[in-house]
This record gives structure tokens, sequence and C-alpha cells, in this order.
């Protein structure tokens, strides 16, 4: 009898203390915004007054008009991650994605931009601080890094 009672307060007990304190289904389901998603996508615009081309990592030259802008990549992450994902774009083979600028019928270099420069006074294409965070709504978002005239001289 005694062990019956003992245990009926035992079970009153948890049960109140479950429906109180929190929802124990809550341990077994992950959290709704590690369910969400985000479209990132990281953009080169182009802010000077004039056309250049540009080669980034194995994808060819590339022409990039005044007043543009180019899609380097995109892709999808989780909602949450959004914000601290901004070297997914250089996380595939790293040190072979340097950003060469040109002329528009040139083929000499303006500039080129490398991993190795990331910590480098200056404008830097790999440093997160030279690129613009921008996110419209909660499942989509972009990086963008500005081309001015000063990137080309």
């Amino acid at each position: 009898m005694k062990r019956t009672r003992t245990l009926f307060v035992c079970a009153a007990a948890m049960l109140l203390a479950l429906s109180t304190a929190c929802n124990p289904l809550e341990w077994f389901v992950p959290d709704k915004k590690e369910l969400t998603t985000c479209d990132l996508t990281w953009l080169l615009t182009n802010a000077s007054d004039r056309t250049v081309r540009f080669q980034f990592a194995d994808f060819g030259f590339h022409t990039l008009p005044a007043g543009q802008s180019v899609e380097l990549m995109h892709t999808t992450v989780r909602a949450s991650r959004v914000e601290h994902s901004f070297y997914a774009l250089f996380d595939y083979r790293p040190e072979s994605h340097p950003l060469t600028l040109y002329t528009e019928n040139g083929d000499t270099p303006l500039r080129t931009w490398t991993l190795s420069e990331r910590h480098q006074a200056g404008k830097q294409f790999y440093n997160r601080e030279a690129w613009i965070f921008y996110r419209p709504s909660d499942t989509t978002a972009e990086w963008t890094f500005t081309l001015t005239a000063e990137d080309l001289e």
C-alpha cells in the first residue's frame, strides 16, 4: 500500500512538473530556426564608370559593365547560420580563388586579390569587412563586394 501511494505521488508530481515547467517533446524536436533555410548569394558590383573583365577561381573570364552586378556564387544555408557563412564562398580550394580584374579589352591585370592578402591594409576581397551584408527577408540574403574606380587604378 505504501509503495503504491509513493508511486502515485511521484507520478503526479512528475506530471505536474512537466506540464508547467516545459514541453518535454522540445528536447527531441530540433529548433524551428534550424529547419528554416536561407538562399545566400555573393555578388560582385561594378560601381566604377568603366566596364571590366574579371576572372574568379576556375570559372573563366567574365565581363562586368559599369553599374552592373554579377553573381559569384549562390547556395542555401541554415537560416541561423547566414551571417556566419561569409567564407563559404572561399571554402572550396581557397588558394585557387584569386579575383583578378582586367581592362575591358586588355589582357594585363589591373588588380589581383588573393586569400593570403586578406589581413593586409586597404580594401581586400577576402576580408569580410570589405563586403556589405543585406538580408531583405528571412529566406534570402546577400553579400556584396563593390568595385570602385580606385580599385581599378
